[in-house]
């Protein structure tokens, strides 16, 4: 801005003029420089140790939620009461089934 109230007053370009502006524009830029690259390092050591804590949460949740899922499901199969068998069915259980495979000894099988 002193550059251009230098010239109005001079009415004339010429580098005397012209050169404590630029100067004084300069400093400022590099002052701003000094001041924003530090930041902009700082900003990004943050940004990436925010994110390695944001994936650690994430796999912290999904850890929980497989426990309580898990939970919750053995609780429901600990609930539910099996299923009624019929009588061959329990005969079955114990490998032998009266329709489908006789005795030893019976009338209708081998002795």
């Amino acid at each position: 801005m002193d550059s251009f109230i230098g010239i109005s007053k001079t009415n004339t370009t010429n580098l005397a003029v012209v050169a404590p502006g630029i100067a004084e524009a300069l400093l400022a830029t590099a002052m701003g420089l000094i001041a924003a690259i530090p930041a902009v390092v700082m900003y990004n050591g943050f940004a990436r140790a925010i994110t390695g804590y944001r994936a650690q949460l994430g796999d912290a949740a999904a850890e929980v939620l497989r426990h309580l899922s898990r939970d919750l499901d053995a609780r429901i199969f600990r609930a539910r009461k099996p299923p009624r068998l019929s009588g061959c069915a329990k005969r079955w259980s114990r490998r032998r089934c009266h329709a489908s495979f006789p005795r030893r000894g019976s009338r209708r099988g081998n002795p």
